[in-house]
């Protein structure tokens, strides 16, 4: 008698993302890459809850805004079983860089005085500031400290400098190292 062989798969597939940018990421670009246990799946994405559409490995987005972002992705089988827990990747774009100051600390300085940096990040935070100092207007800086600890202060020794006219400004670093100098303190 003639005969008939048939699979019966019932088993939904499992998703896996291999590759994903970092968490906090400096980029608003993002790629991805994932993988299914069953051989012959297709993929659904979603980016921020806009809905499902399909995809396939890699995948990548750019223009990405400043703040969390959510990747999911489902595989969907040969047998049209679709995995019923995406699979979920979270994190931070920043790539904005940090902004503040640093405290006018008066004039004339003499002995050792205290400098106190204001940054601010709203993204993935800061990470350090960097002290510095240039003769007046010359525009080459020279580094006092880094302090990466908030309230973010430095003891400055003045008599390590010849005397005379000077600049102050920081460098705010924030923690995907994006960065950016204060204003000059002159």
């Amino acid at each position: 008698p003639p005969t008939y062989d048939w699979t019966i798969d019932a088993t939904a597939p499992q998703t896996t993302i291999t590759v994903n940018p970092p968490d906090p990421s400096g980029s608003g670009s993002a790629d991805f890459e994932f993988t299914s246990n069953e051989a012959g799946s297709t993929f659904l994405c979603e980016l921020d809850g806009a809905g499902f559409s399909p995809c396939a490995s890699p995948h990548g987005f750019t223009g990405l805004a400043d703040g969390n972002h959510t990747f999911k992705v489902k595989a969907v089988d040969a047998a049209g079983n679709l995995d019923p827990t995406a699979a979920t990747y979270t994190w931070l774009v920043d790539a904005t860089d940090p902004d503040g100051g640093l405290v006018d600390p008066g004039s004339p300085l003499r002995g050792a005085v205290t400098l106190t940096a204001t940054p601010n990040d709203a993204g993935a935070g800061v990470k350090e500031v960097e002290f510095q100092y240039s003769s007046a207007d010359a525009g080459s800086w020279t580094t006092i400290a880094v302090d990466d600890t908030a309230p973010f202060t430095t003891p400055w020794d003045t008599t390590a400098a010849a005397d005379g006219s000077y600049d102050l400004r920081v460098i705010i670093t924030d923690n995907v190292l994006n960065s950016t100098p204060s204003a000059e303190i002159e």
